[in-house]
């Protein structure tokens, strides 16, 4: 899963109290993201903020199937996300996971079913709000893409044979990182016979 390409999600966020954000808190708590979004720059945190709507979602409830609209992508603020392939490799996401933003930036269908496996608070972003942020504040949108594409590469890049753990995630299967592969949806990403 893509995530498994990023060290840390959100160890310095801000605390998270029982009623809803306000501005400044959707702001501190994307401002921390494991992205790069904002980068000491506060205007394209706070428009994307502006634009980010909070959601609860029971435990149970299925996000997405595999294979449906990227559409949005969740912010956890407090929860866990279990993320699961047709293969059954999967991953589970708990606070500051950014969750489903690479297919909305690719605008690919769902590769993984997304499902909570407790009560879960989050940040939903819409793919177009995402843009118009970026079309005003374009180097916020290169710092992103440049994060992500390095993280990716730094997973590409691990020994064949590894197992990939992220601090905050935790795998449900071993999955080994070895040389570019053209047969998944990630390349550098395969699964030990």
């Amino acid at each position: 899963l893509p995530a498994l390409a990023f060290p840390t999600f959100c160890s310095s966020a801000p605390a998270l109290h029982p009623g809803p954000l306000g501005l400044s808190e959707r702001i501190l708590w994307l401002y921390h993201e494991p992205f790069g979004f904002g980068a000491g720059q506060i205007q394209p945190v706070a428009a994307l903020a502006r634009a980010a709507e909070e959601v609860s979602f029971p435990a149970g409830t299925k996000l997405w199937e595999a294979g449906a609209a990227a559409d949005e992508l969740i912010f956890v603020l407090s929860g866990k996300v279990h993320a699961r392939r047709a293969d059954g490799v999967g991953v589970d996401f708990g606070n500051g996971a950014p969750l489903g933003g690479l297919e909305c930036l690719a605008d690919l269908p769902r590769w993984y079913g997304a499902t909570c496996t407790t009560d879960v608070r989050g940040l939903r972003i819409r793919p177009r709000d995402m843009f118009d942020v970026f079309e005003d504040h374009t180097d916020a949108g290169v710092r992103m893409v440049r994060a992500v594409a390095l993280a990716l590469d730094g997973l590409r890049s691990r020994q064949h044979g590894l197992g990939v753990m992220l601090p905050g995630a935790t795998l449900s299967a071993t999955v080994p990182v070895g040389p570019p592969s053209r047969s998944g949806p990630l390349p550098g990403l395969s699964e030990r016979p």
